[in-house]
């Protein structure tokens, strides 16, 4: 059974309604499929976050965004799959994820923002290191 990792922050508004909702349909087809398992990471950041600790969020989210922000390479490759009209699915690796990755092509080749953007044409999912200087893998499941 193949196993994948979310990341979910409802942060405030809607999203306190509308995440949760969403993670219940995902958990519905979860169960009639059968073929695969989602574990769900639920950031309680947003106001009341702040009110509770002072701060937006975690102090570690801020390196998390800064490697998304505006003038990246993985910027620049998101903005580039978008334009293209293409999706993808880019997975950032940790070393309990390694194991969980099957099929697929080893790429370990540096990451640059078009090397992405080409992988992004095939199906599955796009393995980035930990730290976004290397892709490691494509078309993986």
């Amino acid at each position: 059974m193949r196993e994948y990792n979310i990341a979910a922050i409802p942060g405030d508004g809607i999203g306190k309604e509308v995440i949760p909702a969403g993670i219940e349909v995902i958990k519905t087809l979860e169960a009639c499929e059968g073929t695969f398992q989602m574990h769900f990471q639920t950031f309680p950041w947003g106001c009341d976050y702040y009110h509770e600790n002072g701060r937006m969020m975690s102090e570690d989210a801020l390196e998390i965004l800064k490697k998304l922000s505006a003038g990246t390479g993985l910027r620049e490759a998101l903005d580039d799959i978008v334009d293209a009209g293409m999706g993808a699915l880019i997975v950032v690796n940790n070393p309990e994820s390694i194991n969980t990755f099957q099929s697929g092509f080893k790429i370990n080749a540096k990451f640059t923002s078009k090397r992405l953007l080409e992988l992004a044409k095939m199906d599955g999912a796009i393995i980035l290191s930990e730290d976004f200087r290397k892709i490691l893998f494509a078309n993986t499941l």
